[in-house]
């Protein structure tokens, strides 16, 4: 379970921010009047605060950045997650009134996931970005979508984000050896569960509302974290006529299988427990290069992260 190490410092910051800041985003809201009032198909009976959403947003950030170093593509999610937290915010001030067009909505939305797919998100399995892009798009723009419409009850859409946001964080944490990527987005994933966590106390009785602010956002973050996670990591490197690559992949059992690309596109995989394969020096499985066998000429050598055989 040592795995679960590094997710335990955003988790527990976000958790502690989100405790603190969200009674007074609630004094915000009652000094302002943005208040969520009863009438039409609402059932509270009392006008409720709003902008329980920015105390999550801030209480999110500063698990993240407790975390560590972030790199580009946090930093893209968590200014596009603030972006898309003012429209959110801009619709509590005046609940009932009509607010942004929903075509404007989409557009902006849309623009927003643009702009996280940019450094480099991608869906590696499909291999072709004119089908990687859209599918991300739609992903990301349908989810954020999904969970403002499921804030129609207390503790719903923050309970939904924490059990997914820690399930993130725990199968990402799991791989953190096999594939290093994953750890940003592990911690990213307990931050934003820490965060929800922390809301709910206060959103029960109707204390505060996350109001649209709060269910953009976090459904904003839990898509491009979920995207971030299957397809961030970089792809293969395509072979040329005068290089050779390798890259592990896991399987299930307790071995790891290696490719090995070069020439003009020609693979072979290997298998391997405890001797190397076939085509790989002894000495050099112990180590961050190992030759290759003259089959796959004119391969002359193959480089591999230093990753010990498990």
């Amino acid at each position: 379970m040592s795995y679960l190490a590094p997710l335990l410092l955003p988790l527990s910051v976000a958790f502690g921010s989100a405790l603190i800041l969200t009674p007074l985003c609630r004094r915000v809201a009652l000094a302002l009047g943005v208040l969520d009032r009863p009438g039409g198909k609402k059932i509270h009976a009392q006008p409720t605060p709003l902008l329980g959403g920015p105390a999550i947003a801030v209480a999110h950030t500063a698990g993240v950045l407790a975390a560590g170093p972030v790199d580009q593509v946090s930093a893209t999610i968590l200014v596009a997650g603030g972006l898309i937290l003012l429209l959110g915010i801009h619709d509590d001030l005046d609940p009932h009134a009509e607010g942004v067009r929903w075509w404007l909505r989409l557009l902006f939305q849309g623009f927003l996931a643009v702009f996280v797919i940019y450094p480099g998100i991608t869906l590696g399995f499909l291999r072709t970005p004119w089908l990687s892009i859209p599918i991300i798009l739609l992903w990301i723009v349908g989810i954020t979508n999904a969970f403002n419409l499921l804030d129609n009850m207390n503790g719903l859409s923050a309970g939904v984000a924490a059990i997914a946001g820690l399930t993130f964080a725990v199968l990402a944490a799991r791989y953190i050896e096999v594939g290093p990527e994953q750890l940003p987005t592990a911690r990213a994933a307990a931050s934003l569960a820490g965060a929800c966590l922390g809301f709910l106390p206060w959103n029960f009785r109707s204390r505060i509302f996350m109001g649209d602010a709060g269910s953009l956002f976090i459904g904003f973050t839990l898509a491009c974290l979920a995207a971030w996670a299957v397809g961030g990591a970089p792809p293969p490197p395509r072979p040329s006529s005068s290089r050779c690559w390798s890259w592990p992949i896991p399987s299930s059992t307790r071995h790891w299988w290696w490719c090995c690309a070069c020439g003009a596109g020609n693979r072979q995989w290997w298998a391997a427990a405890t001797t190397p394969p076939t085509g790989w020096s002894t000495s050099g499985w112990a180590g961050s290069r190992s030759s290759c066998s003259s089959t796959f000429s004119p391969c002359r050598t193959l480089s591999r992260p230093s990753w010990s055989l498990r």
